[in-house]
């Protein structure tokens, strides 16, 4: 049995943790674990697939995606029955239509709820670089980003860092009249992490005090100006 083969065999079963039979433990014959993995990525594939058919795409369109034969695509939503493709290509399809997926379902997401990156305004970013619109901007792609990520439930690693420069930044989310605030901090030891994150919430007292105050002042004046005269 070929070394590479074997490595890709044990690969496959760490990602994917399947509840199957195989012992890698070399008290089985490789080949059997070999086969076995190339089972579990038959599987992950028609499950991906599955998923993409309910987002209304056809298997010539994720072949499109993936960039192979439709015939690929299709014989391994199948069950890949008369699918000729060795273990090394079979494990690159599914990591392909796994980043496909990917992409689809934000796609899918945005579509849902009709929005984008501009329902999130930064305000008051610890910057140590100017704050410009262009900054401004990507800072909001990426806390959108992170947004959509945790709603789609991917792991904390899919995490989208702020622009360089960046150490913080807090931002209204959608309308100020649903009263929803975001903090991101880029993220270091817990110490300075949960510092970074107090500086945030003290710019958002500020701002909220300043706020108040005009406010006041505004309702002051107002109750200061002397009544209208009528005219009959």
């Amino acid at each position: 049995m070929r070394q590479d083969l074997v490595s890709l065999a044990k690969k496959v079963h760490e990602l994917y943790t399947p509840p199957c039979g195989c012992k890698l433990n070399g008290e089985v014959r490789w080949h059997g674990v070999v086969k076995c993995a190339r089972k579990i990525l038959l599987h992950q594939a028609e499950t991906l697939l599955d998923q993409f058919s309910k987002f209304g795409y056809t298997n010539v369109a994720v072949a499109t995606e993936v960039k192979c034969d439709p015939s690929i695509t299709s014989r391994a939503h199948g069950g890949g029955a008369e699918l000729q493709l060795g273990l090394s290509k079979l494990f690159d399809l599914v990591r392909s239509l796994e980043t496909a997926m990917d992409c689809a379902r934000v796609r899918h997401f945005n579509m849902s709820i009709g929005v984008g990156a501009n329902i999130v305004r930064p305000l008051d970013p610890c910057s140590s670089v100017a704050a410009t619109d262009d900054l401004l901007n990507q800072a909001a792609i990426a806390i959108y980003s992170n947004v959509c990520s945790i709603l789609l439930s991917r792991p904390a690693e899919a995490r989208r860092s702020l622009p360089d420069g960046l150490e913080g930044v807090m931002s209204e989310f959608g309308d100020p009249l649903y009263g929803v605030t975001l903090i991101q901090v880029e993220p270091t030891d817990e110490l300075d992490r949960l510092k970074r994150q107090l500086h945030e919430v003290k710019h958002f007292e500020e701002r909220l005090e300043s706020k108040i105050r005009r406010l006041e002042r505004e309702k002051k004046l107002k109750e200061m100006q002397p009544p209208r005269a009528r005219f009959s």
